[in-house]
C-alpha cells in the first residue's frame, strides 16, 4: 500500500514529466509535428485494442500539441461512440 509521501513523489514527478513534454512539443516545427500527429494516428487506428473498441475517450489538441484531430474522425467515420472531456 502506498504511502502518503509516495503518492507526493509520484505526483511531482507526474508534474516534471508533464511539463517536460510540454516544453519539447513546443519547440517542436509544424512539419515534425505533422509527421509525429500521423505516426501516432496510424499507430492508434491499428492498435487491436482500438480496433475492437466501442468506444473511445479522446482529448482535442491544442495548437502545440500532437494533432487528435485523424483519431476523432476516424471515430466518428467507424461508428464508435466518442467521448471528449469538458473544461468546466
Amino acid at each position: 500500500m502506498a504511502t502518503a509521501a509516495d503518492e507526493m513523489e509520484t505526483f511531482a514527478a507526474k508534474a516534471v514529466l508533464r511539463n517536460s513534454i510540454k516544453i519539447a512539443l513546443k519547440q517542436l516545427n509544424s512539419q515534425d509535428r505533422n509527421t509525429q500527429s500521423l505516426e501516432v494516428t496510424k499507430k492508434l487506428l491499428a492498435h487491436p485494442k482500438y480496433l475492437t473498441s466501442k468506444a473511445v475517450a479522446v482529448f482535442l489538441s491544442m495548437k502545440d500539441e500532437i494533432d487528435t484531430e485523424g483519431i476523432v474522425r476516424n471515430i466518428f467515420d467507424s461508428g464508435k461512440h466518442c467521448y471528449i472531456p469538458r473544461l468546466v
